[in-house]
């Protein structure tokens, strides 16, 4: 019986120090508003396209973006066709905690 109580002693231990050793990396979620024609992406002919195209150019500036989101806001959205107007589309990204400052420096916060 006692032998039995070491076994699993030394298995749990084992496996939580383990565990402990993993590394474990937070993700962040940051946003980025869409202009009527100057992104960095081309928006594509559908909303797959418009996605990988937002993943690609992410990927090629070495951030590695786990989640993309599109969405309407509503409140960002002008009267306004100018390519530098806000389209109304919010991009939503999660990344990883270690390419955060990559991610802001190409315009998501």
């Amino acid at each position: 019986m006692r032998t039995i109580k070491n076994l699993l002693l030394v298995g749990g231990t084992t496996l939580l120090l383990l565990n402990s050793c993993k590394e474990s990396t937070g993700t962040t979620r940051l946003s980025h508003y869409e202009t009527q024609c100057s992104n960095a992406w081309d928006n594509g002919n559908n909303q797959t396209e418009h996605i990988n195209n937002i993943q690609a150019y992410l990927a090629a500036n070495g951030v590695n973006a786990t989640s993309i989101l599109l969405s309407v806001d509503n409140d960002s959205s002008m009267n306004c066709l100018a390519c530098t107007c806000l389209s109304g589309v919010r991009v939503d990204i999660t990344v990883p905690n270690e390419d955060v400052a990559v991610a802001n420096s190409l315009g998501f916060n």
